[in-house]
């Protein structure tokens, strides 16, 4: 390399074993010790219960029952071929 690159790589090695290594700031950052210092948030989930059970069975409904409904309706009273070929 020319010498310029050689001291803008030389700078570029001297900065990057200054930092610490990924994973040390990744378990710095990410760890608690003290859940208690959190902050609290200000939202309690018990005062929105209807809503929450009603979202969660319409979900229910909509994903697991319906589908399920739908395909044996279609079945049994349409005169669709089963399967691919036949």
């Amino acid at each position: 390399m020319p010498g310029g690159q050689e001291e803008k790589q030389h700078e570029d090695d001297q900065q990057h074993s200054n930092r610490p290594e990924f994973a040390q700031v990744l378990s710095r950052n990410t760890a608690v010790s003290d859940p208690s210092g959190l902050p609290r948030l200000n939202y309690n989930l018990w005062d929105h219960k209807t809503k929450l059970i009603i979202v969660t069975a319409l979900l229910v409904l909509e994903l697991s029952l319906l589908p399920i409904i739908l395909f044996y309706t279609l079945w049994f009273t349409t005169n669709l071929q089963h399967g691919i070929c036949k």
